[in-house]
């Protein structure tokens, strides 16, 4: 995948990750439209990487790479430092929008996006080779990381905001009215101790006793 899917990429991770806030913000019915919202981005993030990788990636350019990290050593080795990161985070971010909109869309957790996205990312390079464009192992490996990494800090704001509910649930600490009792012993009598209990008293003498 070319290093120009970067600035799309990029765009639709910013979206997906406005949305993801927003479900992870308003559970239950209060998200419903979120969460068709994600559904429906989910699917514009699908289409559109079959639409960079599948369309505009030119045919033939390249050649076939089956060893892994060949191609990245290449680009690091051969290449400007800027293009080879601008190549390597592009292949990291083209399925970004993917992992990240997996658990508000859908409630799928970290391995289960993860594996999806390894399993989608073989099979575009499979339809690559098909289509006589260049299959790469490297994209690969860089598109499941990046749907990985994603599923990650989905989970992350699913976590932070149900903490934040937590505390914006809780009740505060009421003080009781000023003649409640603080304990049974404040009906008995007896001189009292600066927090309620009773001072024990010394023993009658015999005398008065009778």
């Amino acid at each position: 995948m070319a290093g120009g899917a970067l600035p799309v990429a990029a765009a639709g991770l910013l979206v997906a990750f406005a949305v993801c806030v927003a479900v992870a913000c308003r559970p239950g019915r209060r998200g419903r439209w979120w969460r068709v919202l994600a559904r429906l981005l989910w699917v514009v993030a699908l289409l559109g990487v079959g639409y960079l990788t599948l369309v505009l990636t030119n045919p033939g350019v390249g050649g076939v790479n089956l060893v892994p990290f060949d191609t990245i050593q290449r680009q690091l080795r051969y290449q400007s430092l800027s293009m080879a990161l601008f190549n390597i985070l592009g292949n990291v971010l083209v399925l970004a929008p993917f992992g990240l909109l997996a658990r508000p869309a859908f409630g799928w957790g970290w391995l289960r996006t993860t594996v999806l996205a390894f399993g989608l990312s073989t099979t575009i390079e499979i339809l690559q080779a098909i289509s006589g464009r260049s299959p790469d192992v490297d994209d690969i490996l860089l598109n499941t990381v990046g749907a990985s990494l994603a599923a990650v800090l989905a989970w992350l704001v699913f976590v932070i905001a149900r903490w934040r509910q937590r505390e914006d649930v809780s009740p505060p600490n009421a003080s009781p009215p000023a003649d409640w009792p603080d304990s049974v012993t404040d009906s008995m009598p007896g001189p009292r101790a600066p927090y309620g209990d009773i001072l024990p008293t010394r023993p009658l003498p015999l005398a008065d006793r009778r």
